[in-house]
């Protein structure tokens, strides 16, 4: 949809990011080589065909995590620690890319190894503005990302980062948008901070996914699809930050089966700074963890005049919550 909007754009000869930049934005191997060429901050890595594990597992630097190349939303990541994790790992996200339609060749018969990196992750919005990047937001994830799979939890912005560690996070990601030749439009930016630098995950030119974006609006007091339609229109857009908190938790699906009913909501909604609880996913339906899942139970929403506050009170209102399943049956052909 991205590039085809980009394609779009650029006939009718409005602002917009190329389409090759916008591709570069899907495919996460093109977008690693194209990154290191450019000397910006990447993890290690190399692309493996799903015929090669078997002969090249015992020669990897583990640990390492496994991606396909166009998957979105942690799906089909996971991390290997020895050989028979990757020969396993890979299995699974070869059966997982199988099901999946519209790729290419290639595409369906690689996947993309990088080299597991400690440290915390973060997240940043902002937008390209003939050719400049702007700051929105950054979001700490203050829950450690260390695998098997890699799903997202909490959100809290304003960050606790200091204020030369975010200067130094939003050089890095401006480094690799232009990299990546992007030029007008949002981006949503995945960080890892090590001891040493700030590495690029990921780049996607587009806006923070959904419900989520409640937090810019929380932290701005201007709702993002406002500030996205002015500043796509070329506007200047004066963002002043609110001396306050935000947080959410996308509540994570922990183990499959068919919902029944979602207990202690009213308990939950009860914990001060709690905002908001959204449960999207109804009664009667199935729940698929990661990394083969691809959506989340709903999300609580905090906020508070502190980030202590705000992120101990989607703790506790997670803990009052109790998802009850039933076991889910599947036939599969003879």
């Amino acid at each position: 949809m991205v590039s085809l909007s980009s394609r779009v754009a650029q006939h009718l000869g409005l602002p917009c990011n190329s389409p090759q930049a916008a591709l570069l934005t899907r495919r996460k191997d093109l977008a690693r080589i194209h990154l290191k060429k450019q000397r910006c901050n990447v993890p290690e890595f190399t692309i493996c065909n799903f015929k090669e594990p078997s002969t090249i597992a015992s020669s990897v630097c583990y640990p390492v995590v496994l991606k396909p190349l166009m998957l979105s939303g942690s799906r089909g990541v996971i991390r290997a620690n020895n050989p028979d994790e990757f020969i396993s790992a890979s299995s699974r996200i070869q059966q997982i890319v199988d099901k999946e339609k519209f790729y290419d060749d290639y595409e369906r018969s690689h996947f993309l190894i990088e080299e597991f990196l400690l440290g915390d992750e973060i997240a940043m919005d902002g937008f390209m503005q003939n050719g400049r990047f702007i700051q929105l937001a950054l979001f700490d994830k203050p829950e450690p990302m260390n695998g098997p799979y890699f799903e997202e939890s909490y959100y809290i912005t304003p960050s606790s980062k200091s204020r030369k560690k975010q200067l130094q996070i939003a050089l890095e990601i401006e480094k690799a948008c232009i990299a990546y030749g992007l030029t007008h439009g949002p981006v949503h930016a995945e960080a890892k901070i090590t001891d040493q630098r700030v590495v690029v995950i990921e780049i996607a030119s587009r806006s923070i996914g959904g419900q989520c974006a409640q937090l810019i609006e929380y932290v701005l007091g201007t709702r993002l699809e406002e500030i996205i339609i002015r500043m796509m229109c070329q506007e200047t857009v004066k963002l002043e930050s609110r001396q306050s908190y935000a947080g959410v938790l996308m509540i994570p699906i922990t183990e499959k089966g068919i919902l029944k009913r979602v207990e202690g909501q009213l308990q939950a909604q009860q914990i001060p700074f709690i905002s908001q609880i959204e449960i999207h996913i109804q009664p009667g339906y199935e729940l698929i963890p990661l990394p083969e899942g691809a959506s989340y139970l709903g999300f609580i929403f905090s906020k508070s005049e502190s980030y202590k506050n705000t992120y101990q009170s989607l703790q506790q209102a997670y803990k009052k919550l109790r998802f009850i399943t039933s076991k889910s049956w599947s036939i599969e052909p003879v």
